[in-house]
């Protein structure tokens, strides 16, 4: 008897699954869909089957237009920022997108911004990454005449560096000089934006830390012979190459890693120092418990002496190997 059950059992589950489920037919104007060919009409758009050659917004563009356009067939103003979408696209043969991006104006808003950059989404060519521009930030790269987006070094050999510079670090805004620790010769530099540098000071030489406003190290700087007229500065790009940096009467070399050497515009060399956080010592202010006049102030073996970073911030009683001895 059981075997008998279990055959009939087999028997039914095997008609079921050849017979399978009834073919659901093409689905109708107005019907729910996520495809094309689920419609009778041959046109899915905002998840509903459309009649191709309506217009369900009134706007002149017909659904299949605005499904090629991907534009809201169901919204004059898709993007709605007060524009109708007929106005926006311009030429159907070559819709208007202002600021390069791949998304039309008609769907990028000219009074949204989604990054929260002060840069409308209809003119910013990053949606998702917050640019500072120095027309919304007047102190973005010290004086407002720099954008820290841009890399001044494209073009060139030394390309990833200014990326590093432009698109990671992003030092730019007010910055402060911090002396932390027990004036061991560590110091840390923090900006507006969110950036900050972590250096370690061990005699003539020193490191740091680059990381940017989203947490991520985006390099490592190494100085060497810092007391003397021309140090060795060195420059890694996590997980890139590195580079050379040098400055030879004012002007700033930066050799690549097979030793072309880039020999940057005064312009273009203010942007990437102000923009990399090159140039902390003469725009941060430090802040420091160990302040000082004379060596007579401080405890131990500290002397009164500059800080490498900030020269002109004024002296304090650090290790003398740490610091330029006045």
């Amino acid at each position: 008897m059981k075997l008998c059950v279990l055959a009939t059992m087999v028997v039914l589950a095997s008609s079921l699954t050849l017979a399978g489920c009834p073919e659901e037919g093409p689905r109708k104007i107005g019907a729910s869909c996520t495809s094309d060919g689920q419609c009778a009409s041959g046109l899915c758009a905002a998840q509903t089957c459309l009649d191709p050659e309506a217009d369900e917004d009134g706007d002149t563009l017909v659904n299949r237009i605005e499904a090629a356009l991907g534009t809201d067939p169901f919204a004059a103003d898709s993007d709605g920022d007060g524009t109708s979408d007929r106005d926006e696209i311009g030429d159907l043969a070559a819709p208007t997108d202002g600021d390069g991006d791949g998304r039309i104006d008609a769907i990028e808003s000219a009074v949204r911004d989604a990054d929260g950059d002060c840069v409308v989404d209809e003119v910013d060519p990053r949606d998702s990454y917050s640019d500072p521009p120095s027309e919304a930030f007047p102190e973005a790269c010290g004086d407002g005449s720099y954008s820290c987006v841009a890399n001044p070094l494209a073009g060139t050999c030394a390309a990833p560096l200014g990326v590093m510079a432009a698109e990671c670090f992003q030092a730019w805004g007010a910055c402060e000089i911090a002396v932390t620790g027990t004036m061991s010769g560590s110091s840390s530099i923090s900006w507006e934006s969110g950036a900050h540098m972590t250096w370690k000071i061990s005699g003539d030489s020193g490191t740091a830390q680059l990381v940017g406003p989203s947490g991520a190290t985006c390099g490592t700087m190494r100085v060497t012979d810092a007391q003397s007229e021309s140090p060795t500065t060195t420059l890694l790009v996590t997980g890139g190459p590195s580079y050379g940096l040098r400055n030879v009467d004012g002007t700033l070399i930066i050799t690549c890693p097979g030793g072309t050497e880039v020999i940057l515009s005064e312009t273009d060399a203010e942007a990437f120092s102000r923009c990399s956080g090159a140039d902390s010592q003469e725009r941060c202010t430090v802040s420091s418990p160990y302040n000082c006049t004379s060596s007579a102030e401080c405890e131990g073996d500290l002397e009164c002496c500059v800080l490498p970073q900030a020269p002109s911030a004024g002296a304090f009683c650090m290790p003398v190997e740490a610091c330029t001895a006045q």
